[in-house]
């Protein structure tokens, strides 16, 4: 009876341990100090600024996905997260700089502490000045402002940061990275 009880625990301890081996965060970083032009600067231990697609691999392992749509789009299904890289000087997108990303796995996290999963409730004690915009179902929690695409006088508010909403829960973390350029 005591050897059963023995390899029941052990059985367990294995269980939970193998549920929590491959867990592992990945912090969503925003340069929060420069409203000029705010964007996301890491994703976990990948540093998008100076990043480019084997980086990107490194930091995330082999994508599930490689698709030429609208410059070149990376999908690690694996963690649910979603890379645009674009080259505005020719035409090998996939060799361009990261320049936007969105992630809907529960693994991201803002340094606020906001993930994919939780309820949208938490998105206003989390970041006080978010402001939803309904015509996307995306709470801007992290805006800059840009004079590109406006009159080239006043600026233009943009999201450096969003958060979609589906059904009262957090879906995910959407970031403008601007690597590319404009």
């Amino acid at each position: 009876m005591a050897r059963r009880l023995a390899f029941v625990v052990a059985l367990l301890a294995a269980f939970s341990m193998a549920g929590t081996a491959h867990a592992k965060k990945y912090t969503v970083v925003t340069n929060l100090q420069d409203t000029q032009d705010g964007h996301v600067t890491r994703i976990g231990s990948f540093r998008v600024r100076s990043g480019n697609y084997r980086s990107a691999v490194r930091a995330f392992g082999k994508p599930s996905s490689v698709r030429n749509v609208n410059g070149c789009r990376v999908k690690w299904n694996h963690i649910g997260l979603t890379i645009w890289f674009v080259n505005l000087g020719g035409p090998a997108q996939c060799q361009g700089a990261p320049q936007s990303m969105r992630a809907t796995g529960h693994d991201f996290v803002t340094l606020t502490g906001l993930s994919p999963g939780m309820p949208s409730t938490s998105i206003t004690d989390l970041y006080p000045t978010a402001e939803f915009h309904s015509d996307h179902q995306l709470w801007w929690l992290v805006t800059a402002n840009t004079l590109i695409g406006g009159d080239g006088v006043n600026p233009t508010e943009y999201a450096a940061l969003s958060a979609s909403v589906t059904g009262g829960r957090v879906t995910a973390l959407n970031g403008w990275i601007g690597a590319a350029g404009e």
